[in-house]
């Protein structure tokens, strides 16, 4: 596909047109760094030309083909959450003409006052479920419909966030049914961007954190090589001096690597710290749980699991050299069951920087925002291979990690403290201990790889 300024001259960034299908724009899906690259200084002429009125909203496929599934849902979003009420609604609540939602009002729902967004709470039952939840359906929604939900239940998991004027729409991983619509479907990044008519306040975003969102895609998109290579692009682009190595001449360098087949064995380089990866597999999979003990709390069960295993697996003298099992199970089991559904991990690696606006974030650094994905994505890695111990892996398997995973993990303040806490104590710097957690191969197995590598070329040579 070749480059067509014609076609982004009037588009948002991040996204071209699909000529087959009307008003329809497409997340690039390119083959060369050298590709993205020239679509990428488009993108960030285009996106200079949008960051003024009108503004853009994005609506993706995932977003657009969700649908709550009720009764049918393996969990429910009425259970373990802090439920707020807005003033609207509790006001509407308790003037209701139907007797019977003003009386359960009285009795459930507790006035706080905090804002008016937060003006009263649901008082959940004992087993942690909501009040007005029965056979798996709302009562509220039931006897009075869906516009007397609160602003909180009639969103869920829908989520808008902004970046510069522009307006994207999207799901949170917490919902089981989300978590199909993102990873199960190739299309799911696809995205139809509409105009946006609403009010909106100006996001002032620099040029750099813009870039850098925009890179971040098109690397994760770049093809020919691995996940664990892309993320540690993605973490030298972000810890580098740009005065030093402009973007341009980053991404010429690293596109001159991967054609030349270096840019493997530069990867490979990477230290393996047995100490770094055992700490924060254990100690953070324990401060999540920890951190969510509120009884009938959802997404336990899948983590608890894990955590079992972990357990299970250095119960017998703690020797942390156990590890080299899960990097066993991951050659041998979860990467090819990866590489067979390819659009599993670069769909959530797209969402995590679509959804997130990596690496934007008003408490953290760019840089702090890089440790945290790549210690998400460590922590899912390692988790499926925790679970394919027990047997081969299934699709139903990665939905239900990954939606236990971000029901456990969102607004977890203290995991973000101790994930940086750790990588500084068990690394040399922060840059070696973060790429440390990509290393899939601990010095036994790559001795064993050059061994039989060695072997194969004598054979090779003989015959």
């Amino acid at each position: 596909m070749s480059y067509d300024p014609l076609l982004t001259q009037h588009q948002p960034p991040l996204f071209r047109r699909n000529n087959h299908r009307k008003n329809r724009l497409w997340i690039h899906h390119g083959t060369k760094l050298a590709r993205l690259q020239r679509v990428t200084l488009a993108q960030k002429w285009t996106y200079k030309m949008t960051k003024s009125p009108p503004a853009h909203q994005f609506v993706p496929v995932f977003f657009k083909n969700f649908q709550c599934i009720g009764d049918k849902c393996e969990d429910t979003c009425c259970r373990g959450w802090n439920i707020s009420i807005d003033k609207k609604t509790y006001r509407t609540y308790s003037s209701h003409p139907d007797l019977w939602l003003r009386t359960e009002t009285m009795k459930h729902i507790q006035k706080v006052k905090k804002d008016d967004h937060n003006w009263g709470q649901i008082i959940l039952n004992e087993e942690g479920y909501c009040p007005f939840l029965s056979d798996g359906w709302c009562q509220i929604h039931k006897e009075a419909g869906v516009d007397a939900l609160s602003n909180t239940c009639r969103s869920y998991p829908r989520v808008e966030t902004r970046f510069g004027d522009n307006l994207k729409l999207s799901l949170t991983l917490s919902c089981p049914e989300v978590c199909r619509q993102v990873l199960l479907n190739p299309d799911a990044m696809a995205m139809e961007v509409q105009p946006f008519k609403g009010f909106y306040k100006t996001q002032l975003i620099s040029e750099q954190v813009e870039n850098y969102h925009l890179f971040s895609i098109d690397i994760l998109l770049t093809q020919g090589i691995s996940i664990e290579e892309k993320l540690w692009i993605i973490g030298l682009m972000l810890h580098r001096s740009e005065d030093s190595l402009p973007n341009q001449q980053f991404l010429a360098q690293i596109n001159s690597l991967i054609n030349n087949g270096e840019l493997h064995n530069a990867f490979l380089q990477i230290p393996y710290l047995d100490k770094l990866q055992w700490w924060a597999l254990h100690h953070l999979t324990q401060l999540q749980l920890l951190s969510n003990q509120k009884k009938g709390r959802r997404g336990r069960v899948v983590i608890n699991y894990c955590l079992h295993k972990i357990k299970e697996l250095f119960s017998d003298d703690g020797d942390i050299t156990h590890l080299t099992k899960i990097h066993d199970v991951w050659h041998k089991e979860v990467e090819p069951f990866l590489n067979a559904h390819p659009h599993i991990m670069q769909n959530y690696l797209v969402y995590y920087v679509y959804h997130h606006n990596f690496p934007l974030d008003p408490d953290m650094t760019p840089q702090q925002c890089c440790q945290l994905m790549i210690t998400d994505y460590f922590l899912l890695r390692s988790y499926l291979c925790l679970i394919a111990m027990s047997g081969p892996l299934t699709v139903q398997d990665v939905t239900n990690l990954f939606y236990s995973y971000h029901c456990v993990r969102m607004h977890n303040k203290e995991f973000e403290k101790a994930m940086a806490i750790g990588l500084n104590q068990y690394g040399s710097n922060n840059d070696v201990s973060l790429y440390a957690l990509l290393n899939t191969t601990p010095p036994s197995m790559m001795a064993n790889r050059k061994e039989q590598n060695d072997a194969s070329a004598d054979n090779d040579r003989q015959n």
